[in-house]
């Protein structure tokens, strides 16, 4: 009995999924062998809930990711300062824009175009996000 009641639960459980984007990984280090400085984070959008996939169950799926790279230290970047991949490790080119890191609040917001078949349009991860370390 008890285990049909812990099987209802994980399946009632599996239809409340919520969403959300958040940045990940956050580090800096000086690149090789240039010398410069750069700071790092992925950004992520997860759907939770409970999940079963090939590994069995999660409580996480994964619906997109890229990483971005920041040239040098500074409060804003631009197009030239900000390097874009997605989930296979290939460029995206960005089209214009900015990603502005506030220390302080521990924040980084990202408003940027990204280049797609030629066309300019918003990149889906537009927004403002809580850094989860110092910088």
């Amino acid at each position: 009995m008890r285990s049909v009641l812990s099987l209802l639960l994980v399946f009632s459980l599996a239809g409340v999924a919520s969403a959300g984007t958040e940045v990940s990984l956050w580090r800096s280090y000086t690149n090789q062998p240039s010398g410069q400085f750069r700071f790092a984070f992925d950004l992520k959008n997860l759907k939770r809930g409970v999940f079963f996939g090939s590994c069995g169950a999660s409580t996480r799926s994964l619906q997109w990711e890229y990483g971005f790279q920041l040239k040098g230290k500074a409060a804003e970047y631009v197009k030239d300062d900000i390097e874009l991949k997605d989930a296979n490790f290939n460029l995206v080119p960005i089209d214009s824009g900015n990603i502005l890191v506030d220390e302080k609040k521990a924040t980084v917001q990202i408003a940027i175009k990204v280049s797609t078949n030629g066309a300019a349009q918003d990149f889906i991860g537009n927004g403002t996000y809580k850094l989860r370390s110092k910088l």
